[in-house]
């Protein structure tokens, strides 16, 4: 563990031992060591759960020689198993509709979760999630629209697409409960108006349910992963184990520069700063560290940071069971945080408008 890291309790230190899709033999052996020291499994029980890693922590308990009361291994079980079955049915209609998309020449790139689980994770079961996140070009939405409406998906009837709000998303469902949330821009907090066509043209393509789909860039999906940490208010162990374990897929085929240069120009540093930090010293996430170093906020912003998120309650896994939503404060946040206020008159009022769109909705 980091040294920087709050003093933690011994059921905190087990679970971040266990958060990860591979233990090295001296995690293990650390693990070993707290579980004959004695812990709460209803408090690991619990805390898993809130943090959304129960089939995570399962996979790895199974690989541990250790004594599990029954009941508590029962209970982590009965999670990875229903997890498992709700995102098979899941899955199947993601490759349904992404076939579709495919003969129908409708390009779109699929990011997080739906992406995370089958080829990062590589066990569907261990990254829950409630939809999938797709992006689409604005010009398609009528075509894709027809097709959500023959596979009796239900989604908002009128929409104008050319006036939607940069954070505005489509959310539809099926009978499956099945959630598709469509995406006209993928960096919700883009202000005033970055443009998209990075995000495509650096785009790969891989097979998800053996069907060819384009996922961002490893810098690109690092940027969405640490900016959507600013609505989960930094709780939830599962957004930073999506952040190792994307780091650890990739590897030697990240390009750190190139997302630093990224961030820089969207003015979003700060937020990957903090996404990539806490990855770090909770589950030791393998940055660099002259990218951590050239990422750090002044004292100022750091101060205003640690003012809105109390990182000792970050690290020890504690938060509300409860949904988190998004309060002004919090937008305001957003605005203090950018790298950067832009002075330029014109962008500087489309900043404003955007903020009192959000505040005021």
């Amino acid at each position: 563990m980091q040294k920087n890291i709050p003093t933690l309790q011994a059921e905190d230190k087990f679970i971040l031992l266990c958060a990860r899709m591979q233990m090295e033999k001296n995690l293990k052996e650390l693990a070993l060591t707290l579980a004959k020291a004695g812990l709460s499994w209803q408090q690991i029980l619990i805390k898993s759960r809130i943090n959304l890693i129960t089939p995570l922590i399962y996979k790895n308990l199974l690989n541990l020689d250790i004594q599990i009361p029954d009941y508590v291994i029962e209970e982590f079980k009965t999670d990875y198993i229903l997890q498992n079955l709700i995102n098979q049915r899941r899955y199947q209609d993601l490759k349904e509709i992404l076939k579709i998309f495919n003969t129908e020449n409708i390009p779109v790139i699929l990011y997080k979760g739906g992406f995370l689980g089958e080829i990062v994770y590589q066990d569907i079961a261990l990254r829950p999630m409630a939809d999938f996140d797709l992006l689409i070009k604005p010009k398609d939405w009528p075509r894709i629209a027809s097709i959500l409406s023959k596979l009796n998906y239900n989604y908002p009837a009128k929409i104008t697409i050319p006036k939607v709000p940069k954070e505005f998303h489509i959310g539809c469902g099926n009978k499956n409960g099945t959630g598709l949330e469509f995406k006209f821009w993928v960096y919700w907090l883009d202000i005033p108006e970055f443009s998209n066509q990075s995000i495509w043209q650096d785009a790969i393509r891989v097979k998800v349910q053996g069907i060819d789909v384009l996922v961002p860039s490893p810098e690109d999906h690092l940027l969405i992963l640490s900016l959507g940490l600013l609505r989960h208010r930094y709780f939830g162990l599962i957004w930073f184990c999506d952040i190792r374990e994307l780091i650890n897929h990739y590897k030697e085929k990240i390009n750190w520069q190139r997302l630093l240069e990224k961030a820089k120009q969207k003015r979003v540093a700060n937020f990957l700063y903090y996404g990539l930090l806490f990855s770090h010293q909770m589950l030791e996430a393998k940055i660099p560290f002259e990218i951590l170093k050239c990422l750090k906020p002044n004292y100022l912003r750091h101060k205003v940071f640690i003012h809105f998120h109390n990182i000792d309650h970050i690290i020890k896994l504690k938060g509300n069971v409860e949904r988190i939503f998004s309060s002004p404060k919090s937008h305001l946040l957003q605005l203090f945080f950018i790298d950067k206020l832009c002075l330029n008159p014109k962008i500087l009022l489309k900043t404003i408008f955007y903020f009192l769109r959000l505040i005021l909705k």
